[in-house]
């Protein structure tokens, strides 16, 4: 009812306040994508008093990649999740690292 949009894997239930979009024939990184669009095209246009709704979900434009065909660009949509996703674990593995070298500072001073 607020114009939020998420991508959920697996079996799921909402109420008069949900709409699903349902495409069994993409791949979760696909799904991930398009979510993340239509979540940008909602953001903070939805509250309490005017609540995201049927006539809201027909109009709602989502801009997503197309090929040089005129397409949707799946294959684009893929590869650029899959990129982020990358860059997200590089980030969490060089700050896990600069915990552990900060941990072991303190502990090597506390020892000295």
């Amino acid at each position: 009812m607020f114009g939020n949009c998420f991508f959920h894997k697996g079996i799921y239930s909402g109420d008069d306040n949900i709409y699903f979009f349902i495409n069994d024939e993409i791949s979760d990184c696909q799904k991930l994508f398009i979510a993340s669009s239509i979540r940008k095209q909602t953001k903070n246009k939805f509250s309490y008093g005017k609540q995201f709704r049927q006539p809201n979900a027909n109009e709602l434009k989502a801009y997503l990649p197309i090929n040089e065909n005129g397409e949707l660009n799946f294959y684009f949509m893929q590869n650029f999740i899959k990129a982020v996703e990358k860059l997200v674990i590089k980030d969490v593995v060089l700050w896990a690292d600069s915990k552990i070298q900060t941990t072991k500072t303190i502990i090597a001073r506390k020892m000295a």
